[in-house]
Formats: structure tokens, C-alpha cells, sequence
């Protein structure tokens, strides 16, 4: 379990790049995920399971509609995955939310088709809410992949900032 100085520190930088949407704030905030790849194996194993209950429900406990519905999630991986011919830890956390907030629009609707006759206002915030989660998730991903790639060069005295 990362030290909670770890977690202060990028719960800091998540605030400031969401806040303060900059390409310095988002590249502060995907170097420092570089740096530390054991908050992606923590995350991933956290969403795995979320992932295995809401197939679970959306599928209605029926075997084939559950597969039905991996199947469309394994898709959905591949086309982000082949997004980056050389992914970063953050791209695949994004990734990650993209499947996670996929499977919560899918949850909604599921919802909605249940129980269209008794929606209250709440469940029809919640749909709304899936649908802002997913689409900003894809927004974030693709000004990710717009972020130039830095290298830094140590040349003695000299430090050399090269993009690719």
C-alpha cells in the first residue's frame, strides 16, 4: 500500500490538473504516475472487481449476456490500448476509466430498462452523471495523447529539454 504522503501528493496533483486544466499540470501529474507504478496494480485490482459486479448485474446473471457484454469491453480495451504504440502508466489508468465509466452508462441504462415506469429524478441524475463521466474520460485521454514527450538530457553543466 503506497505511505499517505504518496497519496497526499498525488491527490495534490490530481486537484491542481483537474482545477487548472494545463499541459504543465497534466504532465506533472503523468510523471509523477511514471514514477510510481504501484498505484496502477492497486487501482487495477480495485476495478477488476467492480467490473466483475456490474457485468454481473447488467447482464442479469444470465451467463451469455455477461460474455455478450466482455466481449464488448475486451473491444472497447483493444481500440484504447492501440491508441499508443508505447502506453504510459496514465494512459492505461485512463483506459481503465474508460472501460469502468462504459460499463456504469451501461449500468443506467439497464436501470432505465427495468424500471422506466418508476425513474425518480435521481436515477435520471445518475445516467446523466455516467454519461459525463464516460465522455470526459475520453475527452482526457485524447488531450493526453496531444501532449508532446519530453526528454531530458544532463550534458555537464547543461540540462537539454528535447520533444519527440
Amino acid at each position: 500500500m503506497p505511505h499517505s504522503h504518496a497519496l497526499e501528493t498525488l491527490g495534490s496533483l490530481i486537484d491542481t490538473a483537474e482545477t487548472q486544466r494545463t499541459i504543465q499540470n497534466t504532465t506533472a501529474l503523468k510523471n509523477y504516475i511514471d514514477q510510481h507504478p504501484q498505484l496502477s496494480d492497486l487501482t487495477m485490482s480495485m476495478t477488476d472487481e467492480v467490473k466483475k459486479k456490474l457485468l454481473f448485474y447488467v447482464g442479469n446473471a444470465d451467463q451469455k449476456t455477461q460474455e455478450k457484454l466482455q466481449t464488448e469491453l475486451d473491444t472497447l480495451s483493444r481500440h484504447l490500448t492501440n491508441l499508443s504504440e508505447k502506453p504510459t502508466v496514465l494512459h492505461k489508468l485512463l483506459c481503465e476509466e474508460i472501460e469502468l465509466s462504459y460499463l456504469f452508462l451501461r449500468h443506467a441504462d439497464t436501470i432505465y430498462a427495468r424500471h422506466s415506469a418508476n425513474l425518480s429524478s435521481l436515477a435520471l441524475r445518475r445516467m446523466d452523471t455516467a454519461q459525463i463521466r464516460f465522455l470526459r474520460a475520453l475527452k482526457t485521454l485524447a488531450n493526453l495523447q496531444k501532449l508532446p514527450q519530453f526528454l531530458n538530457v544532463n550534458l555537464g553543466t547543461q540540462q537539454i529539454a528535447l520533444t519527440s
